[in-house]
């Protein structure tokens, strides 16, 4: 029984609630990916998690320059400018990320494809993209 609730997987749910899927989990029933899709979707998103990890790293302490300075009643202004930079190469592997997971869908999937691109942001910025809730 997993974080005292009644049961269930998940932390404080009772066994009648039953295990939150992960976005993942979510993703392949939404879309119906065929066994012959579900390594070629992992692959992506393995791929681009490494890439979203390392072009997320420099936002980490730009936000502590900013709280540090906001604090201090200073002007934040050119620091999130460089926040907001920050940002790009994320658009950017999202976007990709995207194309790439397009490629693998038929086209039944694709019409799905908002929901996927809305939840591309989510599972990225986990460390484990196959656990993101």
């Amino acid at each position: 029984m997993a974080g005292g609730g009644g049961g269930s997987d998940s932390p404080g749910l009772p066994a009648a609630f039953g295990r939150i899927p992960t976005r993942y989990e979510s993703i392949q029933k939404e879309l119906k990916l065929t066994d012959a899709q579900k390594p070629q979707v992992e692959a992506v998103f393995d791929a681009a998690q490494k890439q979203y990890a390392a072009a997320a790293q420099p936002i980490a302490a730009i936000r502590t320059t900013i709280l540090n300075a906001s604090v201090k009643g200073e002007n934040t202004a050119e620091t999130v400018a460089k926040l907001a930079e920050a940002h790009t190469p994320l658009v950017r592997i999202e976007a990709d990320t995207l194309t790439k997971l397009l490629a693998v869908l038929d086209e039944k999937q694709k019409a799905k494809a908002p929901k996927l691109f809305d939840l591309m942001f989510t599972i990225l910025q986990n460390m484990d993209w196959r656990t993101a809730r």
